[in-house]
């Protein structure tokens, strides 16, 4: 697809957290990566929900954007005590990340490994050819 002037200038439209006195929305002008939309999140809209889950039969679990950042930190100490800070070379930093676990541990280790300054390359363990995708990498 091909990108037009008009695409380039689309606006956004505010909808989220309109009225809702926990939620601030973040600059949306590209100039906060991911990460760093979190860490913004964590410090205007730390008491907004994030998720919202059944955490055992009638009973629902709420995580704050102040949880969810902190989970993303933690993420960030346990890539850079397993595999340390990225190479020199950008085009090295990238790290494949292949995990069985649930969407919200999922999401914190992918901003962890962001967060880290290594390139993410997030591989589904339940796709059919991921241990093919995984010895093209490693190989």
């Amino acid at each position: 697809m091909k990108i037009t002037p008009e695409m380039s200038t689309l606006v956004i439209p505010r909808t989220q957290g309109l009225e809702n006195a926990t939620f601030i929305q973040p600059p949306l002008d590209e100039s906060l990566g991911l990460p760093a939309i979190y860490d913004w999140q964590a410090e205007h809209s730390s008491k907004h929900p994030v998720f919202v889950y059944e955490d055992e039969p009638g009973s629902l679990r709420t995580i704050l954007w102040e949880e969810n950042v902190q989970s993303a930190h933690r993420a960030t100490r346990f890539v850079r005590k397993a595999i340390g800070n990225p190479p020199a070379s950008s085009s090295d930093g990238k790290t494949p990340v292949v995990a069985s676990a649930d969407d919200i541990t999922f999401g914190s280790l992918l901003i962890g490994v962001m967060r880290a300054g290594w390139t993410v390359f997030p591989i589904s363990p339940g796709h059919r050819g991921t241990s093919r995708t995984l010895l093209f990498i490693l190989l």
